[in-house]
């Protein structure tokens, strides 16, 4: 993710200056016998927990060893910006986990490539990303947006995370490939949907194995599934104003895609997951801050006197946009990824040979004091004068692979939460048990139920349960 490598003097000065816990070469101690599977099993039931006792034990950067590292675990931003240096770490394995290697032609996208590859795969898909196109996306986004909003009633009872769900598969596909007929985006959201139930089962990767009754054998099943409708819709959107259409195109040189990453890359728009979390945490977040709300209501009557926001009006709401900044920081939906080293080199403490796996967590970044004053609060106004770097405060990543669809992402959460806000007012249903889980995203285990009003103004928190209060402190 960065061109180059901090220096140990510049590390020192950052050190001083944040107040960060530095680098301990420690970490957890492997068990006799059974080494760190105690570990692995507490990782794989709560990863954001594990990494929060990591950080608050062993400090900013730590590791499970047995001679050299076997995965290391980081937070410390100077950190953060050497894994973006794409000579030394590589942003997907050379050998792919299982569940990914079965997808064929579906693997075959810029999330999976490095080097000449990747700046190549990035230059021929940025086109359908180009600024000047969000105008055209803002209208589908508006479209759908109303849609969903006609379809509830006063006194009703929500899921908030299923309806931002549906809504987002929507957008995504109309958009990527120009369709709106709901029976397609509903049978492409399904296999979709199917495809991530089966993939994301501990015992597909346990138990990679094509026989009846598997979870592996439904992930196949799913992914065929999957590769039909995306080669029939790919079809379609040639030559269509639509995102799958720009990317069929050769660039100013000649070169495009292949009928193949043409396909990838179609498939890999509709990677959702980061932008339905965004949306479901944000209402939450905004709606449990009776002042905030007030404030953003305000901000979007006073420019919008009751429409729908233009796509203009919507770069002219700050208050806004740094209740979205605080959300991102506060439950980043990619909550923690991978980075593996593509040689032997020096990480912090650690001599790491190539091949090993280091996980990065922006959750635990995203909370360090020494950055952020009172990090577990909800303070949408710390962005008045808040400039961190983007290995402070990474929500779409930093450096190379910075996400190309973070302006499309912003996009398409203004107008949904400044449309919502303004037509009703949410609350969270009193009582709500609200509890992490991550899986592609940060997002709620179980429903995020929310009662719809009509917009009268009283605004009030909800008291709820669950360890939602781990992550947040509720004034």
């Amino acid at each position: 993710m960065l061109e180059h490598q901090t220096s140990n003097i510049s590390s020192a000065i950052l050190g001083a200056e944040t107040g960060f816990t530095r680098v301990p070469a420690s970490g957890p101690a492997a068990k006799p016998f059974v080494g760190y599977l105690p570990e692995q099993l507490k990782f794989g039931r709560d990863p954001i927990g594990y990494l929060t006792r990591l950080h608050r034990e062993y400090g900013t950067v730590t590791a499970w060893t047995a001679g050299r590292p076997l995965l290391v675990f980081n937070c410390d931003p100077d950190l953060n910006q050497q894994l973006s240096a794409a000579e030394q770490f590589d942003w997907a394995p050379k050998t792919p986990p299982v569940r990914f290697a079965a997808m064929g032609p579906l693997i075959n996208t810029i999330l999976q490539k490095n080097g000449e590859e990747y700046k190549r795969r990035r230059r021929l898909v940025r086109p359908a990303f180009h600024p000047g196109l969000l105008e055209r996306w803002c209208d589908k986004m508006a479209m759908f947006t109303q849609q969903m909003f006609d379809g509830w009633r006063e006194g009703q009872e929500i899921d908030w995370h299923q309806e931002v769900h549906h809504l987002v598969v929507a957008i995504s596909i109309s958009t990527a490939f120009n369709v709106e007929d709901p029976a397609i985006i509903s049978a492409f959201a399904n296999q979709i949907a199917e495809y991530y139930r089966a993939g994301t089962r501990t015992t597909t990767s346990l138990f990679p194995y094509d026989l009846p009754g598997t979870s592996y054998r439904r992930m196949l099943r799913a992914i065929e599934g999957n590769i039909a409708i995306v080669k029939e819709l790919v079809q379609q959107s040639r030559g269509t104003e639509s995102m799958v259409g720009l990317l069929g195109e050769p660039d100013e040189n000649g070169d495009q895609l292949s009928e193949s990453e043409l396909l990838g890359e179609a498939f890999a728009m509709m990677n959702h997951d980061n932008l339905i979390s965004a949306l479901t945490w944000t209402l939450f977040l905004l709606v449990q801050h009776p002042d905030v709300h007030a404030e953003a209501l305000d901000e979007v009557h006073a420019v919008s006197r009751g429409e729908r926001p233009t796509f203009e009006q919507l770069n002219s709401m700050p208050q806004l946009e740094r209740v979205i900044k605080e959300s991102l920081r506060l439950m980043p939906p990619f909550a923690y990824g991978r980075r593996y080293a593509a040689g032997a080199c020096r990480f912090g403490p650690f001599d790491l040979k190539e091949g090993t796996k280091v996980i990065f967590c922006p959750y635990v970044t995203h909370r360090l004091p020494g950055i952020y004053a009172e990090p577990n609060r909800f303070l949408p106004g710390r962005w008045q004068s808040l400039r961190p770097s983007q290995y402070e405060y990474l929500p779409f990543g930093a450096g190379s692979h910075f996400c190309l669809g973070m302006r499309f992402a912003m996009l398409e959460l203004k107008l949904v939460l400044a449309s919502l806000i303004q037509r009703y007012r949410v609350e969270v249903r009193p009582g709500a048990r609200i509890d992490r889980l991550f899986r592609m995203a940060l997002v709620p285990r179980g429903a995020m139920p929310m009662i719809i009003n009509k917009q009268d103004r009283n605004f009030r928190r909800n008291r709820v349960s669950g360890n939602i209060h781990e992550m947040v402190t509720f004034a």
